[in-house]
């Protein structure tokens, strides 16, 4: 890590000869991803531009599962069966989402000013503060059927109070005062951090974890100014 900040740093010193200050400092943008966890998110966002290679900006993500069809997650407890129906009360649903990001310069395509641009970025997911908690099926075994006996709620045992570092790159084509970007990002981003500590009669629910949490995304940037930078 610390070599990428050092090789970060150069460019910026041999990049800041060029053009420095950007002329559309102030934009928003609105990105829609999908993830390793057959979630998708929708994230708006501020972002301030001072210089044309860098840029800060903050996030606010909303997530949800995609198939909706397929929401349950199951166990068995000894006489029974239990069933979650809805692993979404399980997950979290809204983050901050804090963003640095370092820019190549603009390789321009045509007369009309139109250009494109990498980025690599840096940054936190940071879910609010959330308690897993919702309903709990438990189905009686009777021979090789389970027929639903009784509904029990449940929550996580603690709070988990964290925040999940992520890089990520983007490849832009730009004009006046629109982008359009294509990403790639990697998160430890854990969907069910907020359910870590839920047990069921005493039997630890194990969801599923992904050691690296990886997303798709594509983002439209507006500048509020319209003047070319």
């Amino acid at each position: 890590m610390k070599y990428l900040l050092l090789l970060l740093f150069i460019f910026i010193v041999r990049y800041s000869s060029a053009q420095i200050l950007e002329k559309n400092p102030i934009s928003l943008s609105i990105e829609g991803c999908s993830d390793s966890y057959d979630t998708w998110s929708i994230i708006p966002s501020f972002m301030y531009k001072p210089f044309h290679f860098l840029s800060l900006s903050v996030g606010l993500r909303f997530s949800d599962f995609w198939n909706q069809s397929n929401n349950s997650f199951s166990g068995d407890a000894g006489e029974h069966l239990w069933r979650i129906t809805d692993k979404s009360d399980f997950s979290y649903h809204i983050a901050f989402q804090p963003e640095i990001k370092f820019y190549t310069p603009d390789i321009t395509i045509d007369n009309d000013g139109d250009a494109v641009l990498f980025s690599l970025g840096m940054g936190e997911i940071m879910p609010f503060p959330k308690r897993g908690k919702g309903y709990v099926d438990f189905l009686k075994k009777i021979g090789n059927t389970a027929i639903f006996d009784y509904q029990k709620f449940v929550k996580n045992t603690g709070n988990n109070k964290k925040a999940y570092t992520f890089a990520d790159v983007t490849g832009y084509i730009k004009s006046d005062i629109w982008s359009l970007g294509l990403g790639y990002r990697v998160t430890h981003y854990d969907i069910y951090g907020c359910s870590r500590k839920l047990f069921i009669n005493g039997q630890k629910v194990n969801f599923p974890r992904k050691a690296n949490n990886t997303e798709v995304y594509i983002v439209i940037n507006y500048c509020f100014t319209n003047k070319k930078s």
